[in-house]
């Protein structure tokens, strides 16, 4: 596992930029950025991007009137996002983020930013080429995000939704002691437990970093499930734990959903226990489930509850004008 604490190389952090690993400390500077940008996507939210550092070192820096995140994989730096901070601001602090991605990546890519909004790569054009410091820029699609919404996942109504309603009514009655429960930080054993269950029933029992970066994310969550400011439920067969949703608010106001676990051999536990998150909103919120995360069967499943709209997104790679 990387270490969060080591600093970055300091010949990459122009002065006076000040850049420090990120920290739980961060979460109202960031979560204030983050409103000024006024993006729902999953990717801009403080706690998706803390607890997914197994693989990588996250760093934040105040720059040019914006936030920046970065982050550092087998010795390379990106941007997990674009800069945030209000439009007007958006032109230098892309130049200060070139300059830095410049300074420390070699070869013909000076970096990338990753999930950038329709609306950031729209404003792009009113900034000219000055802020790319000479180099070229390719903008390309990236997997798009769910959103539902509230009501029509709690209700469930008409034929579309039959065979959800079927699923958990077979459910309720081959388990009648199943029922929701508030998830809290105190289950973190359990749902570490329950998320082995969910890989040896898949079968996914050779080494592979992405699952393994996923349980690192969910133990992660889990542990500073109260610091991060998330909430979720969980379904309880018995003194069982069956499955969980675990989510958060966006300073947006949307709901992403972060987490889903359950039991496989339990069948219309995920759409019981999504319903069921669903139910524990108080308003009528937008509810997003992230992209499909480059599985086919994940993004059938997501489709299959009809998405009221799609999030789409971006990536800004930079190639070097020289390499």
């Amino acid at each position: 596992m990387p270490d969060p604490s080591r600093p970055l190389d300091t010949t990459v952090q122009p002065e006076p930029w000040t850049i420090e690993p990120l920290a739980l400390d961060h979460k109202p500077v960031f979560d204030r950025a983050l409103a000024a940008a006024g993006v729902s996507l999953s990717d801009y939210s403080f706690a998706n991007n803390m607890c997914w550092q197994l693989s990588q070192r996250l760093f934040i820096a105040s720059l040019a009137g914006s936030l920046g995140l970065f982050a550092e994989r087998d010795g390379v730096l990106s941007m997990p996002l674009p800069p945030l901070g209000p439009p007007w601001q958006q032109a230098a602090a892309l130049e200060a983020c070139v300059a830095l991605l410049e300074r420390a990546n070699d070869g013909a890519s000076v970096g990338e930013l990753r999930f950038v909004s329709p609306e950031f790569v729209a404003r792009l054009p009113e900034h000219g080429d000055g802020w790319l410091r000479g180099h070229t820029l390719e903008v390309l699609p990236e997997s798009p995000d769910f959103f539902y919404r509230r009501s029509e996942m709690v209700e469930l109504r008409g034929a579309r939704y039959k065979s959800k309603r079927n699923d958990i009514n077979q459910l309720l009655r081959t388990y009648p002691s199943a029922r929701a429960e508030p998830l809290r930080q105190c289950d973190a054993e359990a749902v570490r437990l329950l998320e082995r269950l969910w890989l040896s029933q898949r079968g996914d029992h050779d080494h592979d970093p992405a699952r393994d970066e996923e349980a690192f994310a969910l133990a992660a969550a889990m542990q500073h499930f109260d610091a991060l400011g998330l909430f979720g439920v969980r379904l309880m067969i018995g003194d069982t734990l069956a499955g969980i949703t675990l989510g958060e608010r966006l300073p947006t106001g949307v709901v992403n959903v972060l987490f889903e676990k359950t039991d496989l051999d339990v069948p219309g536990a995920s759409q019981f226990i999504f319903r069921e998150f669903c139910r524990g909103l108080d308003d009528d919120a937008l509810i997003n489930t992230g992209d499909g995360a480059g599985s086919p069967s994940l993004v059938r499943a997501k489709e299959s509850y009809r998405p009221v709209q799609l999030g789409d997104k971006f990536l800004l790679r930079i190639w070097r004008a020289n390499p």
